[in-house]
């Protein structure tokens, strides 16, 4: 593979700066500022618009749509209470029918007191009006990408009840399984990413703060206690690869299926219990946490009993359902696992050149964890979109301009359409209508295959030539976003040292890490 060497020396000559930026972050009021107002995009901002757009345009507030403002706590608070409303797509009817006869209904979306609310209007004029109040047994799906009616893909989520029950089923030699029961309770879709996302935590945080209840009579044949310990990590970069702006969080989210009422404590390897860590693991023949972090601050499940810590985290767990735990801010400690840097050039007022590049990074053990499902998104206006129209399938879907390379040769791939031209050199591009834009899918990095090595850069670029002239407007930034996951703690080293039950119980106990984190990047204007 053909590799720029201006990028790799860009590279390479950012290591410095952003281990400055991390050491710079040492405060706890600067982390917890950066985590309260992590930037976020107006939603009317858009990569570019053309000159008929700029026209309507000129008469709004280009600062509001175009640039990002901090607010203040007590600022957030009234935005959430005055303004808490999206506008999503609906599944219509809630159970199907008829075969075919479900559609997705536009809708506005509120939560308030505890409910999510639906308000919107059906073809034929009908007002649909629903209400579901919130439960400590509800969870989303992960966001999936689907078709919608005839206009293109959506991202799509489910809100279910969820219930574990214990089954008898043959599973790693044992005859007990606890499986869960899915009650679904509504099916939402929306193409703004970011919107729908933000609605997502909104409705996650309401959830956490419910209290539970458990019945004296609980009771399994196999008893387990299954912890997924996640690192939310989010960075602001620039184009030429610094980073301005993170913020990471750690979350545990926990499954118990424990008899009676015995309370669970659960031990980290936290600094500020570090001594009564070390004399309870001397008691129980264990060997003490070889690292330690320093957590910011804590947000506790109403489980937790916050007054009986003695170094652990104590609480009676909910039954039968997964629920999060606690979560915490860290300071980072080392590089993020993946290094960028994007671009956008004007060539003679209607030509567009878009160009970003990827490569492995983050210190001596980078190698030894693989990043999956790495995904490049960089967003442009809707009317823009038919000059990758390749041609259209009998439903009437549009088909884009595809491009994909191959690992055998390492050499760039090219794909060309009319004025249009699209080159990666490793994974598969195309414009997608889900993310409203063009979308890089590189699978798992590092590539150590054919030509290509661990520490190869990964280029991709796109240009194309518009039939108008594109006019700028003041104070103008387009953005790119890279999302990615780690099956380790790579960002925070937390870890479960520990896991105790009052009862003196030995329940089989499942611990998962794992590592998600979103790139926010300010392309370099050219």
């Amino acid at each position: 593979m053909k590799q720029g060497g201006s990028e790799e020396n860009a590279f390479l000559s950012n290591k410095n700066n952003l281990e400055k930026i991390l050491s710079d972050n040492e405060s706890e009021e600067e982390v917890n500022k950066l985590s309260k107002t992590f930037i976020t995009i107006h939603p009317k901002a858009s990569l570019f618009h053309s000159s008929s757009v700029i026209k309507q345009k000129l008469s709004e507030n280009t600062e509001e749509a175009f640039s990002f403002t901090e607010l203040s706590d007590s600022e957030q608070a009234n935005l959430k209470q005055n303004y808490a409303s999206w506008n999503f797509w609906y599944r219509y009817p809630g159970r199907a029918r008829r075969l075919g006869r479900r559609k997705w209904i536009p809708v506005t979306v509120f939560i308030e007191n505890g409910f999510i609310k639906l308000h919107g209007t059906t073809k034929k004029g009908s007002e649909i009006f629903k209400e579901f109040p919130l439960h400590p047994f509800f969870v989303f799906t992960i966001p999936k990408v689907q078709r919608g009616n005839k206009d293109g893909q959506v991202h799509s989520v489910k809100l279910q009840y969820v219930k574990y029950k214990e089954s008898r089923r043959l599973k790693n030699g044992s005859n007990v399984e606890h499986v869960p029961v899915y009650t679904p309770v509504l099916k939402l879709a929306s193409r703004d990413l970011l919107s729908f996302r933000e609605f997502l935590n909104e409705v996650e945080r309401i959830i956490r703060h419910i209290p539970t209840f458990r019945s004296n009579m609980v009771s399994y044949r196999q008893e387990g206690i299954f912890v997924d310990c996640d690192d939310e990590c989010n960075y602001l970069f620039s184009g030429d690869g610094k980073i301005l702006q993170y913020s990471i969080t750690v979350q545990l989210r926990l499954r118990t299926f424990i008899s009676g009422n015995p309370y669970i404590t659960i031990f980290l390897n936290d600094m500020n219990y570090k001594d009564e860590l070390i004399a309870n693991s001397l008691l129980e023949d264990l060997k003490p946490p070889e690292t330690w972090i320093k957590p910011l601050k804590y947000e506790y499940h109403p489980c937790v009993d916050t007054k009986n810590t003695n170094g652990g985290v104590k609480f009676l767990p909910p039954d039968g359902c997964s629920f999060e735990l606690l979560r915490f801010r860290v300071r980072a400690k080392s590089l993020p696992p993946l290094s960028t840097m994007a671009s956008v050039e004007i060539i003679n007022n209607n030509v567009v050149r878009l160009k970003a590049s990827l490569c492995v990074f983050g210190g001596k053990n980078s190698f030894h964890y693989v990043r999956e499902d790495v995904l490049l998104y960089i967003p442009i206006p809707g009317s823009w979109s038919t000059m990758f129209v390749r041609s259209k399938s009998l439903r009437g879907f549009n088909k884009y301009l595809k491009v994909k390379a191959t690992y055998k040769t390492g050499d760039a791939a090219l794909a060309t359409l009319n004025h249009v031209s699209l080159q990666v050199s490793v994974g598969r591009a195309t414009y997608e209508p889900a993310f409203g834009g063009l979308v890089w899918r590189l699978g798992s990095l590092p590539v150590i295959k054919g030509n290509n090595s661990g520490e190869a850069l990964h280029t991709f670029q796109c240009q194309f030539e518009l039939p108008f002239p594109i006019i700028m407007i003041e104070d103008f930034q387009p953005y790119a976003y890279v999302e990615f996951n780690v099956g380790h703690q790579i960002a925070s080293d937390v870890i479960v040292h520990q896991v105790v039950v009052s009862d003196n119980k030995s329940p089989e106990k499942w611990i998962c890490y794992r590592s998600n984190y979103m790139y926010k990047i300010k392309m370099k204007l050219l």
